[in-house]
C-alpha cells in the first residue's frame, strides 16, 4: 500500500513524475505475484511542505487551521503551521481531475493494481483535519459539494479497478 505525497507523483502539469520507490514497489510486487493498492495523498501533516504540487502554490490559497495539535515538538505535526488549500478552488479541480486522469490512464484496470484508495479533503486524504476546528470552506454546504465532486471525479476516472474509501467520523463537515 503505498501512500505518497501528491508533490511527489506530479511535480508538473500534464505528467506523472513517478519517483524510483513506486517503480521499485510495482516491480517487486509483481515478482511476488502480488498487487499494489494506493492513495495519493493531498495533503499530509507529517512532512513540512504542502501536499500540493510547487505548479499550484501560486493559484490556489492555502486557509491556515484553527486551533493547535499540541504534542512532541521534535516531531513536524506539532511544529508545522497548518493550513489547506482551497479545494474547491477551480484550479485546485481542474488540476485534481488532470492527476485521475493521468493516473487512470496508466492504473485504471492494470493486473499489478488492487485498488485505489480515494482522494479526499485534508489529513491523508481521509476527509478530517483533526484535531483542527471547522473547515477551510465558506460553509459546510460548500465543504459537502466540494467532496462530492472530488469523489464523483474519481468515480468516472477508475471504472476497471475497484475503489476504497475511508469513512472516517466527518469531524470537519464536509460531508464525507
Amino acid at each position: 500500500y503505498l501512500r505518497p505525497n501528491w508533490r511527489e507523483v506530479q511535480s508538473r502539469p500534464g505528467s506523472l513524475d513517478l519517483p524510483d520507490w513506486w517503480r521499485i514497489t510495482f516491480d517487486i510486487a509483481r515478482q511476488y505475484g502480488k498487487r499494489v493498492g494506493f492513495r495519493i495523498m493531498l495533503e499530509n501533516p507529517d512532512f513540512p511542505e504542502p501536499g500540493m504540487p510547487e505548479f499550484l502554490m501560486d493559484k490556489v490559497p492555502y486557509v491556515p487551521l484553527k486551533g493547535s495539535w499540541t504534542g512532541d515538538p521534535s516531531q513536524v505535526r506539532y511544529r508545522k503551521k497548518h493550513a489547506m488549500p482551497r479545494y474547491d478552488d477551480p484550479a485546485y479541480q481542474a488540476a485534481f481531475e488532470e492527476l485521475n486522469t493521468l493516473l487512470a490512464e496508466r492504473y485504471d484496470g492494470s493486473p499489478d493494481v488492487e485498488y485505489m484508495d480515494t482522494m479526499m479533503y485534508g489529513f491523508w486524504g481521509e476527509g478530517h483535519t483533526w484535531p483542527f476546528e471547522g473547515n477551510v470552506f465558506p460553509g459546510n454546504a460548500a465543504a459537502e459539494q466540494t467532496m462530492l465532486r472530488m469523489l464523483g471525479t474519481q468515480l468516472r476516472h477508475w471504472k476497471k479497478t475497484p475503489l476504497v474509501t475511508n469513512t472516517q467520523p466527518d469531524f470537519n463537515n464536509v460531508g464525507n
